[in-house]
């Protein structure tokens, strides 16, 4: 005896408990909504059950429920059911049963052949029809049939094969979707053309034995005039025959490029406009997260670092999760935090605005003593400013009162260097003139 439990969805056969051919489907094509919002699912949720309600009561009160009943008269309505294949057991609730189909509404955004395709055919092993059908209703309008293909044991063998060691199908496992669209010549006949062709190529040869270049001399001009326009005018015509054949030789062929390349180009416009849905899908997406990681970041630096200073284009990226994301901004946070405190140690302001530009700590650091060295330099030019002056203000003092001097003492002359502070440079200076000790700039 077959039970459901609806909560937790459920199905058991005499108390055992069995797999469901959705989490069949799910397991062997990888579809999941992990990263679908929660809101999202719901409302989503809530439109299939209405469509569903619909069609089961017969009311026809939406759209979608009145295009569906218009396609389909007697019918079961959600009909429950399990089957056993090759000792796995498993059961499902098929939307509409009928003598001859099954029928299921799919009111998603997009189809998913692959998936409907496995998930009809499960419900095939459980109430075997000669036809499948699924009824995709989507919110944008565009309504349509779509008849799925009916698997052999091959087919069955591949998926309860996948579902029991945990793989996932290739969608190429079977060739049911894109052997409609493959080139198929179901008549080529080459080489049946008959003509005349070899036998006129052989009076040719045959005929201009007789035109030979030396027989034509001044004498027979006329002649040799005669003959070259026959030749000319048999020539031209043998080509304009050829052309005429050629057309109509290739002509179908003609017919099946143009076709074949009508197929391509149309083929193409479809790809194009789906590529521009898929895009803007995607850039939804993005400004969704972008506006997502905004929010994790303010919440992770407090509101003190611009989120445009550190957001990572691959952030965006599908394969990118908040979690590692958010693992990422912490460790941003901690590496500013050391960075703030390596700088609060030199205490250069201007360093430090240079470190808000980028975050580049050694940046901040190589301008901080670029910095320093350009004061030195300046301290030092000071000094050697401040000598100079001394020099030039004092030494003819020194010299007058050297004059003055009665008594000439011996006087030695010596060459150091002297390093030293701008204040102690200076306080020397003074020192120097006060002594009346000559001293020049080198």
């Amino acid at each position: 005896m077959l039970s459901f439990d609806a909560e937790k969805h459920l199905y058991r056969v005499d108390g055992e408990l069995i797999d469901s051919v959705s989490r069949i489907v799910s397991a062997v094509t990888g579809r999941n909504y992990n990263d679908v919002p929660v809101e999202v699912l719901e409302r989503a949720r809530e439109r299939g059950v209405t469509i569903h309600k619909d069609v089961e009561n017969r009311t026809g009160l939406t759209n979608e429920g009145a295009w569906v009943l218009s396609h389909v008269e007697r019918f079961e309505a959600e009909k429950m059911g399990w089957a056993e294949y090759k000792g796995i057991k498993f059961a499902g609730t098929l939307d509409i049963l009928t003598d001859e189909e099954i029928c299921d509404i799919k009111s998603t955004y997009s189809k998913d052949l692959f998936g409907w395709a496995i998930q009809l055919n499960l419900y095939n092993l459980i109430y075997p029809r000669k036809r499948l059908v699924v009824y995709h209703v989507p919110k944008s309008g565009n309504f349509s049939v779509n008849s799925i293909p009916i698997f052999g044991e091959k087919e069955f063998d591949a998926i309860f094969a996948a579902y029991a060691e945990g793989r996932i199908l290739k969608m190429d496992f079977t060739q049911e979707e894109v052997s409609a669209l493959d080139l198929q010549v179901t008549k080529m006949d080459l080489g049946v053309l008959e003509t005349n062709a070899k036998a006129i190529l052989e009076i040719v040869d045959r005929k201009l034995e007789g035109y030979d270049p030396e027989k034509y001399s001044e004498e027979n001009i006329q002649e040799a005039k005669r003959d070259k326009a026959d030749l000319n005018n048999a020539g031209k015509k043998l080509n304009t025959a050829r052309l005429e054949l050629e057309r109509k030789w290739m002509e179908p062929f003609m017919v099946f490029k143009d076709t074949i390349s009508t197929a391509c180009d149309r083929i193409k416009q479809a790809s194009g406009k789906i590529d521009e849905i898929v895009k803007e899908v995607e850039a939804r997406e993005k400004d969704k997260k972008q506006i997502e990681l905004l929010g994790l970041w303010t919440g992770i630096s407090g509101g003190k670092i611009s989120y445009g200073k550190i957001a990572k284009k691959e952030w965006l990226n599908k394969g990118s999760k908040i979690a590692e994301i958010k693992k990422e901004m912490v460790d941003i946070v901690e590496r500013i935090d050391k960075d703030l405190k390596v700088l609060a140690r030199i205490n250069e302001p201007d360093a430090m605005a240079i470190y808000w530009e980028n975050l580049d700590v050694s940046a901040a650091l190589d301008f901080a003593d670029r910095l320093k060295k350009s004061r030195q330099e300046v301290e030092e030019y000071k000094a050697d400013e401040i000598i100079e002056e001394s020099v030039e203000t004092e030494v003819p003092s020194v010299a007058v009162e050297a004059e003055e001097e009665k008594e000439v003492e011996e006087v030695l002359e010596r060459t150091v260097l002297i390093r030293g502070t701008v204040e102690q440079l200076t306080r020397l200076a003074d020192y120097m003139n006060q002594q009346k000790i000559y001293f020049k700039k080198l």
